[in-house]
Formats: C-alpha cells, structure tokens, sequence
C-alpha cells in the first residue's frame, strides 16, 4: 500500500493461489498495474487482481472485511 497509485491492497488464499486484491487510487497511471508486478516479483503472487472498492469494515474504515472480500473473489 505504500506504491502512490494504490489506495488500498489485500493479501488473500483464494483457491490454493496467492492473490493481491488491489484498489487502485483516483491518481493512478496506467503503468502502476505493471510496476506492482515487477516491484513485487518477489512475492510469488498467483494474481494481482483490481476492484473498483475493496470492502472495508463499517466500524473501522481501514480494516479490510476479509469476508465480503471473499465473496467478491468467488464472484457472489
């Protein structure tokens, strides 16, 4: 989350597989989806994948609801 074009990031297992959930910020260039994959080459990411919105928990407007976070991976 310290990449200036990301907003906010998640970490996730998702079936077997190393995922990044990303929002990217309003400011972010075209370029930062490719950055974030060099500069985190190192991680053995599966996917780094973009959401619009990465939810949130409603008490605490920085912790990631992991939950809802999973439904969205799965497509509900």
């Amino acid at each position: 989350m310290y990449h200036p074009g990301v907003l906010r990031a998640a970490l996730v297992s998702h079936q077997g597989q190393r995922l990044l959930a990303v929002e990217l910020a309003p400011s972010a260039e075209a370029a930062t989806l490719s950055e974030l994959k060099e500069t985190l080459a190192w991680a053995c990411l599966s996917e780094i994948r973009v959401f619009p919105r990465i939810p949130v928990d409603r008490r605490h407007n920085a912790k990631i609801d992991y939950p809802a976070l999973r439904r969205l991976l799965s497509g509900e």
